[in-house]
């Protein structure tokens, strides 16, 4: 309704650096040239060459997901996995998808916790019917500046959220530590 742009632009595709999540060519051990590999719930080191898609994202800051949540429980749910910051001089499997990259840590701290939020997560759940997170379940979701934090009362205030219709976010949406 404000015409904002949504976060789904910046979510990357399936397979965010063109590692599938069977790919098993890194060490577990840092060397000379390394990028930091996040795989399968462990980190490994992969050769920077063998980077041939986003390249250009290695050296920033990235908010990772499981490209995969699904928990099978009943609601409140979770809707996403916990969210992953990476550092610079990193990349990952298809096990995850990128949803933002930064130039700072601070702002990927500030997309993290907006990210946790209940808001977030109920304007994703809209979209989402199966276990997997494609980019286009984002879509609904606010593109804001992580210029500041965001937490639920902030995002409720922006966006006129009457007080039954927090309570009916709330009930939907469990709290993400």
């Amino acid at each position: 309704a404000l015409g904002e742009p949504t976060v789904d632009q910046h979510v990357s595709s399936q397979k965010p650096f063109g590692f599938r999540t069977n790919f098993e060519d890194y060490k577990k051990r840092r060397f000379e040239g390394a990028v930091q590999l996040y795989a399968r719930g462990e980190i490994g080191w992969v050769d920077s060459s063998l980077i041939k898609v986003n390249p250009e994202w290695v050296p920033l800051w990235k908010v990772l997901v499981s490209r995969a949540y699904g928990a099978g429980e009943g609601f409140p749910h979770q809707i996403l996995g916990s969210p992953i910051i990476a550092e610079p001089n990193s990349c990952c499997t298809e096990t995850y998808i990128v949803c933002r990259t930064f130039k700072t840590e601070v702002e990927a701290q500030n997309f993290e916790g907006y990210l946790k939020t209940r808001f977030f997560r109920f304007l994703v759940s809209l979209r989402k019917v199966t276990m997997m997170v494609p980019r286009d379940v984002f879509n609904f979701v606010p593109d804001l500046s992580m210029d500041e934090a965001w937490d639920d009362a902030k995002l409720y205030k922006r966006y006129g959220i009457t007080d039954d219709e927090a309570a009916y976010i709330e009930s939907m949406i469990k709290e993400m530590a």
